[in-house]
């Protein structure tokens, strides 16, 4: 053999033994957070509930945003917001578990007699609900629900229920997000993504830039808060969650659609239900716009917050769980 052969046969050799080291690390991630806080908000636009552990499929959380607001309007039925009605946040649900493996809505919120919904419900055709960019099904969950809704905002409404069976929303306008939030990706009534990981990283560094006050991380509505350790190489850099283009998290594979533009609901009190001024809006504009090339999200003009995913592979995720991102990203 001669040593032109040698040299050729060793060097595909060594290319060989490359490549299956890249993609073993591809393949393979490292642990670059925690989760430390866990929520659900089953109406749309109302108060959070705390978990430690909960299921997760493709619509995100179990029952996250599963009922929701709208009140009729000349082409449909509008889904209601803090945005319009900021003291949404002051009504609280719980979710308790019934013998038959549903469970029941129980809400209260100031000045206001306690209201039960039951998640199983008469059969009835289901009602298409609308923000304006994405729609879905819903079933109209009763006069008492919707009286009780009506009296506390002071206007004529309705409450839906998307249960498992019902359409999920989809994009109305596919070219909206582009390759930022697929049309094909389905949310209950949450906004645009079936998941929002926010990291106290990011609100610590925000927090820093306040001049005023401190603000909660629950003005940012996440699903699930994160830890980046500060010994954590990552740590060094600012936002690397920005990086993350897909991760996993328990045993919950996401994929990151986009930066989260914030919206003024940011400046609602979450305890409270009323708007306490001009921040976290104020401040986010100064360090964190978004940079990319799509055209609807360089028009919003208030700063990004946080990271919309779709789930790729349900499972649970709890407390405690450590993140994983695939070393291919570093």
């Amino acid at each position: 053999m001669t040593s032109r052969v040698i040299i050729g046969v060793s060097a595909a050799s060594v290319a060989a033994v490359i490549g299956v080291y890249l993609w073993g690390k591809w393949k393979s991630s490292r642990k670059v957070a925690e989760v430390t806080q866990l929520y659900t908000y089953p109406i749309k636009s109302c108060h959070r509930i705390e978990l430690t552990t909960s299921e997760c499929s493709s619509r995100g959380l179990k029952y996250d945003r599963c009922w929701t607001i709208a009140k009729k309007v000349e082409d449909g039925n509008k889904i209601l917001s803090q945005t319009q009605y900021p003291k949404l946040a002051a009504v609280v649900p719980e979710l308790r578990p019934l013998s038959n493996g549903k469970i029941e809505l129980h809400i209260t919120a100031p000045g206001m007699s306690s209201l039960v919904v039951p998640e199983e419900l008469p059969p009835s055709s289901p009602t298409v609900v609308s923000d304006g960019c994405i729609s879905g099904e819903g079933q109209d969950v009763g006069d008492e629900a919707s009286q009780w809704f009506s009296k506390y905002l002071g206007i004529e409404c309705r409450m839906y229920y998307m249960s498992p069976s019902h359409q999920p929303r989809y994009f109305t306008d596919h070219t909206t997000y582009g390759s930022l939030g697929k049309p094909s990706e389905q949310t209950s009534f949450a906004n645009t993504s079936s998941l929002l990981v926010v990291t106290e990283n990011a609100l610590d560094d925000l927090n820093s830039r306040l001049q005023a006050q401190t603000l909660p991380i629950d003005r940012f509505r996440g699903n699930i808060v994160l830890r980046i350790p500060e010994d954590s190489s990552v740590a060094g850099r600012k936002h690397p969650e920005d990086s993350w283009t897909h991760f996993t998290v328990g045993s919950v594979k996401l994929r990151a659609q986009r930066p989260c533009t914030r919206c003024v609901v940011t400046t609602v009190d979450q305890e409270e239900g009323v708007v306490k001024g001009p921040e976290p809006l104020k401040t986010l504009r100064t360090y964190r716009m978004y940079s990319g090339s799509n055209k609807i999200l360089q028009s919003r003009k208030n700063g990004i917050f946080g990271v919309c995913c779709a789930v790729l592979e349900g499972g649970t995720i709890s407390i405690g769980d450590g993140v994983y991102v695939p070393y291919s990203i570093f």
